[in-house]
């Protein structure tokens, strides 16, 4: 019996050494290099490198695209973020058991802009208005602010403002009420807020953010907003939305 055992484990011995076997591994080396730099990454091949990124940045672009949709849908009705020119703020709502303070008493257009010809009004606002015909002709032009000054045209119950939108002056608002007074909508196919109304203070602010002085007023009155042709429109004082719309059409 202990001579076949002998046998068989020469067979094995010799078998042996016809496999190739890889050779081992110096792990003594690799123990002692991952000691001395434990963060060096092991290599990996180019295209894993460019697959892995790429993965990330589509992942980047979605979640940018997901939050910035949230966020717009949060915020742009009352931010402005839908129309050039236009910067909306809700009022913060007073704590219970406190009085809101009083906005400042509504006042007339002309306290606040200076009134000059129609000549004047283009040329010193650098505005070619459309007006809706169907108005007829104004019953006076003002400017409000200058370098440049905002054109208005003034109907008596309603009123027309435009500025170029290259001047980077907006109208900032203060409202209160938030989703209950500003409704947003496409006017001539452009963004647009149908504002029904209500106490609100509005200011003509500069490219700084800055409020120019003595621009600052409360309206009550109804006003439908909108950007176009490189234009901010603002018609201030209409009846309903209908009526606001038919106008805004008349001033493509």
């Amino acid at each position: 019996m202990a001579e076949e055992l002998g046998w068989e484990e020469n067979m094995l011995v010799e078998l042996a050494r016809a496999v190739a076997y890889p050779a081992a591994p110096d792990l003594r080396s690799m123990v002692a290099a991952r000691m001395v730099d434990p963060a060096t990454p092991a290599p990996q091949r180019p295209w894993r490198l460019a697959a892995g990124a790429l993965a990330a940045i589509v992942l980047a672009v979605a979640l940018t695209l997901f939050v910035s949709r949230e966020a717009r849908e949060a915020v742009a009705d009352f931010l402005g973020l839908g129309v050039q020119g236009e910067r909306i703020e809700v009022l913060p709502t007073p704590p219970a058991g406190t009085t809101a303070t009083p906005l400042p008493t509504p006042v007339l257009l002309g306290s606040i802009a200076q009134k000059v010809s129609r000549e004047d009004a283009i040329r010193f606002s650098g505005i070619q208005p459309k007006l809706p015909a169907s108005l007829g002709a104004p019953r006076d032009y003002f400017l409000v602010g200058s370098d440049p000054a905002l054109f208005v045209a003034d109907y008596g119950q309603l009123q027309i403002w435009e500025f170029s939108l290259a001047d980077e002056i907006f109208i900032g608002k203060g409202l209160i009420g938030g989703g209950d007074v500003v409704q947003s909508m496409m006017v001539n196919g452009k963004p647009g807020y149908w504002i029904k109304g209500g106490e609100r203070i509005v200011t003509v602010m500069g490219s700084d953010g800055k409020e120019r002085s003595g621009t600052q007023r409360t309206v009550l009155e109804p006003a439908l907003v909108w950007a176009e042709g490189g234009l901010y429109r603002r018609i201030e004082g209409p009846t309903t939305l209908e009526a606001a719309l038919a106008l805004a059409a008349e001033m493509r």
